[in-house]
C-alpha cells in the first residue's frame, strides 16, 4: 500500500499571482485501501480547518467549515482554488483515510504574490539648481512586500556617495545634482513572480548660463561692410541676452547687427546672458578693431607679349599701402616663393628672366594686412613662341597614279604659324593642307612645308620626298630646318 512519504503536492502555477486559479496537484494518492481524503487549510487536521472531504468509492464530496466556495477537488486528490488572494497564503494539508485505520497526511505551503501595479516616481523638487540642490526620488507603490531597483538611462543603479539609496531602496537621493543627472530615471517593483516598471522621469535641472561665446559673420572687419555678432551659451531654461557697447546699454537679443561699419564702430562689445529661473548671469567682452580699408592694388608690366627664349618680363604690384604684404597668383593659384619667377625681397616685383611658354597665364597680386586684403584685376601675359619643327602627315595610306594626294603640316606656335608649300624648290601653295588631284608619276618630288611666326620672327621648314609609283606611294622625310 502506498505510504505518506510517496505523496507529493505541486502548486500550478508555481508562483501564482492574485486572481489566478491554482491547482495543488497531488501525485502518489493511494489506489487501494483508501476510503476518502480530506483537505485542510493549515498545517493540522483539526475539523474547523477542514475544507472538504472526498469519498473515493461513491465520488461524493462534503464541505467543511474552512470551505470558501472557491475550492473544488479532483478524484486524483488535486485541490483547485479559484481566484486566489493574499488571504489564501499558508499551509494546506491532505489526509488519506485508509481501511487499516492509517491516516497518512502531507502538506504544502502555498505562496501567493501581489499583482504589482506600475510604480510612480515622485521627485522632492521639480526644478533643482545645479550644484546647489539635492533631489530625492521616491518610488511610489502600494505593495508592502515588493523589492525595488532603480535605473538611470536603463542602467541599474548600485548606489554610492553621490547616488544614495535608502535601506529599502524605495528612495534614490542625488546629491549636488548636475546637468548630467537629467536621466531618464525608472524604478522597478518586483517580487519572485512579477516585475513592474515605472514610466521614465526626466529631471529638469536648472543650470547656466555658462560663459558665453561670441562669433561673427566674417573673420575680418572691413569698412563699409555689415557685421553680425552672435552670442550663445549653455543654459536651462534658455538664456536671455543683452548687449553693452563700451559699457553703455545696447539692444537685447542673441544677435547684434552692425550695418556699414566705420572707424567709430571699434570698441568693446559685451554680451551678457542671464537665466530667468536661477537668476545667475554671465558675460564676455569682444574687442572689435576696424582696420583701414585696403585699396585694390594694380600690376605694371614692362612686356605682356614676350618672345620665348629672347625676352624677360617684370611684373610690379603697386599698392597704396607700403606696409601691405604682397602675394602673387597665376590662374587663381598661389605662386610659391620658389616658383619659376624671381621675387624681390618685399615680394612686390616678380621677374621672369628667361620666359617660356609655360609662363603664359592670368596674373594677380594681393595686398593684405592682419585683418583685410584686396586682389588686383587679372593681367594676361601671353608668351609668343615657335614655330617648332613642323610635322607633315599624309591623310591617306596609299596613293596610286590617278588618285588624290593630301598632305597636312602642323607646328606648335603662338600665335598660330602661317604655312607655305614648295615642290622641288618652287612655290606651290599656301595653307596648312596641300591637296593634289589626279596624281601622275610626274607628281614625285621634294615637298617642303614652311611655317613662319611674324611675331617671333622665327621660321621652320620640313621636307618630304614623295615618290609616285604605279601601285602605291613611297613617303620619306628627308630633312627639316629652323631659320630666323
Amino acid at each position: 500500500m502506498p505510504t505518506a512519504a510517496q505523496l507529493t503536492i505541486t502548486p500550478i502555477p508555481a508562483q501564482p499571482l492574485e486572481g489566478d486559479n491554482v491547482t495543488l496537484a497531488v501525485q502518489g494518492l493511494a489506489t487501494e485501501g483508501i476510503i476518502s481524503f480530506n483537505w485542510f487549510r493549515g498545517g493540522s487536521t483539526e475539523f474547523d480547518q477542514q475544507i472538504l472531504t472526498y469519498r473515493v468509492l461513491s465520488g461524493g464530496m462534503s464541505l467543511g467549515p474552512a470551505h470558501t466556495g472557491r475550492e473544488t477537488v479532483s478524484p486524483d486528490g488535486s485541490l483547485h482554488i479559484a481566484a486566489i488572494n493574499l488571504k489564501d497564503i499558508g499551509p494546506y494539508t491532505i489526509r488519506e483515510i485508509m481501511t487499516d485505520i492509517n491516516y497518512p497526511a502531507q502538506n504544502i505551503y502555498l505562496a501567493v504574490f501581489e499583482r504589482l501595479a506600475p510604480p510612480a516616481i515622485m521627485p522632492s523638487t521639480s526644478a533643482p539648481l545645479e550644484l546647489q540642490d539635492s533631489v530625492t526620488l521616491s518610488c511610489q507603490s502600494p505593495s508592502l512586500d515588493a523589492t525595488f531597483q532603480w535605473y538611470i538611462d536603463k542602467e541599474p543603479v548600485a548606489g554610492g556617495e553621490r547616488l544614495e539609496l535608502s535601506p529599502d531602496q524605495r528612495n534614490l537621493t542625488i546629491h549636488q545634482v548636475s546637468r548630467a543627472d537629467t536621466g531618464p530615471y525608472q524604478c522597478e517593483a518586483k517580487n519572485p513572480a512579477i516585475t513592474s516598471l515605472s514610466e521614465p522621469l526626466l529631471l529638469n535641472v536648472i543650470y547656466g548660463p555658462d560663459v558665453p561665446t561670441v562669433t561673427t559673420s566674417d573673420i575680418s572687419f572691413i569698412l563699409g561692410f555689415n557685421l553680425t555678432l552672435s552670442c550663445s551659451t549653455s543654459s536651462n531654461p534658455p538664456a536671455q541676452y543683452s548687449w553693452k557697447i563700451d559699457g553703455d546699454p545696447g539692444p537685447d537679443g542673441q544677435q547684434l547687427f552692425l550695418s556699414a561699419i566705420h572707424l567709430g564702430t571699434a570698441g568693446i562689445y559685451t554680451c551678457e546672458a542671464s537665466n530667468p529661473v536661477s537668476g545667475t548671469r554671465s558675460a564676455i567682452n569682444t574687442l572689435i578693431v576696424i582696420p583701414e580699408y585696403m585699396p585694390q592694388p594694380s600690376i605694371l608690366a614692362d612686356n605682356v607679349t614676350p618672345v620665348e627664349g629672347m625676352d624677360s618680363v617684370t611684373l610690379m604690384c603697386v599698392s597704396a599701402k607700403q606696409s601691405a604684404t604682397i602675394r602673387w597668383f597665376k590662374d587663381s593659384s598661389l605662386l610659391p616663393n620658389t616658383g619659376p619667377g624671381d621675387l624681390s625681397p618685399d615680394n612686390s616685383v616678380l621677374t621672369f628672366w628667361n620666359i617660356t611658354r609655360n609662363d603664359t597665364g592670368l596674373y594677380q597680386c594681393e595686398a593684405s594686412n592682419s585683418a583685410t586684403s584686396s586682389l588686383s584685376t587679372h593681367l594676361p601675359v601671353n608668351v609668343n613662341y615657335g614655330p617648332d619643327t613642323p610635322v607633315i602627315n599624309s591623310m591617306d595610306s596609299t596613293f596610286e597614279v590617278g588618285s588624290n594626294l593630301t598632305l597636312s603640316c602642323f607646328a606648335n606656335s603662338n600665335p598660330p604659324a602661317e604655312y607655305t608649300w614648295m615642290v622641288d624648290g618652287s612655290p606651290w601653295a599656301a595653307g596648312q593642307i596641300l591637296s593634289i588631284l589626279d596624281v601622275s608619276l610626274n607628281s614625285s618630288g621634294l615637298y617642303s612645308c614652311h611655317a613662319a611666326n611674324e611675331d617671333t620672327g622665327y621660321q621652320s621648314t620640313t621636307q618630304l620626298e614623295v615618290s609616285i609609283k604605279g601601285r602605291g606611294l613611297f613617303l620619306s622625310s628627308l630633312s627639316h630646318y629652323l631659320t630666323h
